[in-house]
């Protein structure tokens, strides 16, 4: 009995509490790209006797789908960030469903089908309104003629 008097106590504060937690925004954003391409090489489709000796077709397909969540509190205080890339790519002399690149990932993951492209918090200091920190897997971009791309940081 003491336990369920426990559990009822903690309900009725999670109740309570109840608008405090949905002081919560969620946006989210994306990207869906579609690419197709079917061309036989200025053969233009010809049915006949060709002069060449070799298949000069090619097939290129290529989706891609680009999401980004961002939890932020309503004063704006913390806010954490999370975006995510799915690939799928048919052609290049791959089977349907591999990345061009092959498997396994790089620096930041641009060889493989699922890609984690930012997870990041960035927060106010309690101290200083006006300084944000920012922490995790982020877009870092010095000069977009020299380094553009997601780092951590």
């Amino acid at each position: 009995m003491k336990q369920f008097k426990i559990f009822l106590v903690t309900l009725v504060a999670l109740a309570l509490a109840m608008p405090a937690f949905a002081a919560v925004n969620v946006k989210m954003k994306g990207d869906f790209q579609n690419y197709f391409q079917y061309s036989n090489n200025a053969q233009f489709y010809a049915t006949g006797d060709s002069a060449r000796d070799t298949d000069d077709s090619d097939f290129r397909y290529n989706s891609r789908v680009r999401l980004t969540w961002i939890a932020e509190d309503d004063e704006k205080k913390v806010r954490g960030t999370l975006g995510t890339e799915f690939d799928i790519t048919a052609g290049y002399g791959d089977d349907f469903g591999e990345t061009r690149n092959g498997p396994g990932g790089n620096f930041e993951g641009d060889r493989t089908n699922f890609e984690l492209r930012w997870a990041f918090i960035d927060f106010e200091l309690p101290f200083d309104a006006a300084s944000r920190v920012y922490m995790g897997l982020m877009p870092a971009e010095m000069n977009p003629w020299i380094y553009c791309d997601n780092a951590m940081g």
